[in-house]
């Protein structure tokens, strides 16, 4: 069960923060680029309470030549949304780097309205991070039609990498999701000691013949536990 002391973002407390950019290309049917656009995004942890935590994110955005900012909004987050139920539904083994990992296999059902959301856990306690496999399946509650399936995948654990400067162990993780018009394939590297986690991230959307049609990058390029500590890229 996810609490507020093991969520990527509430268990570092408020005051804690993050600074990423995101490159979006879009692409035509042709595979020529059709626009771009690159956001800096700041986002805060505000508040942490019960099974909740708000953020504060703010943003710039550049595209077509323009420069703009939204307003700053404020989200509040509930580390179990919806949780129906929860069961142990047996053990198996995963390998990872020809490592292997004995998991437990947890299933966890939600609930939103009128889909289901039906999540299965590979979870082993001797890994940073717990979870080395996740299959999701989202469904219609009255028809049980399936809407959409994510698989995700940690493929590396404990790689050194470089973030901001500092060499820190990482993991591999890759994220298919699958719907009737296409696929989104996401490449990302995850570190425990940075707010979110996520320090990079390549994502690919697909339609359902294969082409490329939008390609967003995110790097990270700041982040901090509030007054005492403020780690940035160096301007380049």
């Amino acid at each position: 069960m996810p609490t507020v002391d093991t969520h990527p973002w509430s268990r570092f407390g408020p005051r804690a923060w993050k600074q990423v950019r995101v490159t979006k290309s879009a692409f035509t049917e042709d595979g020529n680029l059709q626009r771009t656009s690159e956001t800096v995004t700041h986002t805060r942890v505000t508040r942490v309470f019960g099974n909740h935590f708000s953020l504060c994110v703010t943003a710039e955005v550049v595209a077509g030549g323009r420069e703009f900012a939204p307003e700053p909004q404020t989200v509040t987050c509930d580390v179990a949304p919806g949780l129906s139920s929860s069961e142990l539904v047996g053990t198996e083994q995963l390998r990872i780097n020809g490592r292997g990992f004995r998991t437990q296999v947890i299933r966890l059902t939600t609930r939103d309205g009128t889909t289901r959301r039906i999540s299965t856990l590979h979870h082993c306690a001797d890994t940073r991070p717990s979870i080395l496999k996740q299959h999701v399946k989202i469904e219609d509650v009255k028809t049980g039609t399936v809407l959409s399936e994510t698989t995700m995948t940690v493929t590396h654990l404990d790689k050194p990498v470089d973030v901001l400067g500092e060499e820190q162990g990482a993991w591999f993780v890759t994220t298919v999701l699958t719907r009737k018009d296409g696929t989104v394939t996401t490449q990302e590297v995850m570190c425990h000691d940075v707010p979110g986690e996520m320090v990079s991230q390549v994502t690919e959307e697909r339609d359902a013949k294969g082409r490329l049609l939008l390609r967003t990058e995110l790097e990270l390029e700041g982040y901090g536990y509030g007054l005492m500590r403020r780690l940035f890229r160096r301007l380049r």
